[in-house]
C-alpha cells in the first residue's frame, strides 16, 4: 500500500485494520451501500451528479468534466475540501474511493495534495472492493468449518457468542444486523442495508480468518432472515449442514434472560415499547392462534397498566413465559428436529463456555 494506490492485494489488510475511508460518491450512491468504516463526503451532491450525467450522455466526457469544474469552484470547492481536511485531521490514515476509482477520487486526491494532504485512493473503487468482499465471504465459508450455538429461546445463545471464550472464533450476526432475530427483535437504531450487512459480515469473517489458527467459525443458529437482513445463501446453506452446541436452560432461567434483554435493557423507553410488543404479537397471530394471541395481548395490557400505575415491569414475565411455551419452543424445536442437526455438545451455559474454550486450544 502506498499513498497513491491501494491495490486489490492490499484490501485484506485495509479492511482487517478498520482503515477509515472517505467515500466521495453522491449520497444517493452511498445510501445504497458503502464500504465499512466509510464516511460520505461527496465531491458532487445528488443534483450536481444528475446534471453532469445528462451532459455526459449527450455531449461526452470532456463536456461533462467541464461542467463539473464549473459547478465545483469558489466557495463550493472550498467547502468540499474543508470537509475532507477536517475529517483527515481526525483520521489521518483515511483512504479515498469513488465508484470505480476514476475521476472523482482522482480529483479529490489532487485537490487534497494542493492543501498538504497526500492520501491513497482505492484502485477500482467501490465496485472492485465490494466484489472482493463478496469473493472473500465465499472463500472463507467454503474453506471453514462452522459450529452453531443453539438452544431454546432465552437460553443465552447471543451471550455465549459474545463471551470471551468465544473470541476470536465467533461472529455475532445479530450485532451486524442490529436486530435480535425474532418478531420482537427490533432495535432503536435502524438496520443496515442488505449490501452493508454483507460487507460488514465479510470483514468480520476476514478478521476471524486472520486472527485464529483454528479453521472454524462459531455462529448463533439463525433463520435466513435477521429482521430485514438476509444471511448470504452460501453461508446459510453451510449453517444448515453444520453441527451444533446446545445450551440447556430451564424455563424460569430463560424467562429471566428475556426479561432482562427485552424489558430491562431495551433500547426503547418502557412508555413506548408496549405498543411495539403488541404489534409483534399481531404479526405472529396466524402461527400463534387467535385465543393465545388474545391471552398474551391481555397480559401485555395488564403489564402496561401496572407500569403506568406503579412503574413496575415485573409482570412482563407472565406474557414472556406464555410466548416461549406457546410459540418459540414449538417453532424452534420443530426446526431442529426437521433438520436432524448433529449435536456435538449439550450442557449448561457455563459448560458450553468450557467446551468452546477447549476447542480453541
Amino acid at each position: 500500500m502506498n499513498n497513491h494506490n491501494i491495490t486489490p492485494e492490499d484490501l485484506d489488510s485495509l479492511f482487517s485494520d478498520d482503515t477509515p475511508l472517505i467515500d466521495v460518491r453522491a449520497p444517493v450512491e452511498f445510501n445504497l451501500g458503502c464500504l465499512p468504516q466509510a464516511v460520505n463526503l461527496p465531491l458532487l451532491n445528488d443534483e450536481e451528479r444528475a446534471q453532469i450525467g445528462i451532459v455526459f450522455k449527450k455531449k461526452g466526457q470532456q463536456e461533462a468534466l467541464k461542467l463539473g469544474y464549473e459547478l465545483i469552484q469558489g466557495s463550493v470547492k472550498a467547502d468540499r475540501v474543508k470537509a475532507w481536511t477536517e475529517h483527515l485531521k481526525k483520521y489521518p490514515k483515511a483512504a479515498i474511493y469513488c465508484f470505480r476509482g476514476g475521476l472523482r477520487s482522482q480529483i479529490t486526491q489532487e485537490w487534497l495534495k494542493m492543501v498538504g494532504y497526500d492520501r491513497p485512493i482505492l484502485t477500482g473503487g467501490y465496485k472492485r472492493s465490494r466484489n472482493h468482499l463478496v469473493d472473500k465471504t465465499n472463500q472463507i465459508v467454503t474453506d471453514s468449518k462452522i459450529i452453531l450455538v443453539s438452544g431454546p429461546t432465552g437460553s443465552g445463545k447471543t451471550e455465549l457468542i459474545k463471551s470471551t471464550e468465544s473470541r476470536p472464533i465467533a461472529v455475532d450476526l445479530e450485532h451486524l444486523a442490529r436486530h435480535r432475530g425474532s418478531a420482537f427483535g427490533a432495535r432503536l437504531d435502524p438496520q443496515p442495508s442488505q449490501i452493508n450487512f454483507e460487507n460488514t459480515l465479510a470483514v468480520e469473517l476476514l478478521k476471524n480468518n486472520l486472527n485464529t489458527m483454528k479453521n472454524f467459525i462459531l455462529l448463533e443458529d439463525e433463520s435466513r432472515l435477521i429482521g430485514k437482513n438476509i444471511i448470504p445463501e452460501i453461508l446459510f446453506n453451510k449453517m444448515r449442514e453444520s453441527s451444533i452446541i446446545w445450551i440447556q436452560a430451564d424455563l424460569s432461567e430463560r424467562v429471566g434472560n428475556i426479561y432482562k434483554d427485552y424489558i430491562l435493557n431495551s433500547d426503547f423507553d418502557p412508555s413506548t415499547f408496549f405498543a411495539g410488543f403488541k404489534k409483534s404479537v399481531k404479526s405472529i397471530e396466524k402461527k400463534l392462534g387467535g385465543l393465545r394471541s388474545q391471552e398474551i395481548t391481555s397480559l401485555l395490557i395488564q403489564s402496561e397498566t401496572e407500569f403506568a400505575v406503579s412503574g413496575s415491569l415485573e409482570s412482563n414475565k407472565q406474557w414472556i413465559e406464555k410466548l416461549l411455551v406457546y410459540y418459540y419452543d414449538p417453532l424452534y424445536l420443530g426446526s431442529i428436529e426437521r433438520r436432524q442437526a448433529q449435536v456435538v455438545f449439550k450442557g449448561s451455559f457455563k459448560a458450553c463456555q468450557e467446551f468452546i474454550s477447549k476447542q480453541r486450544t
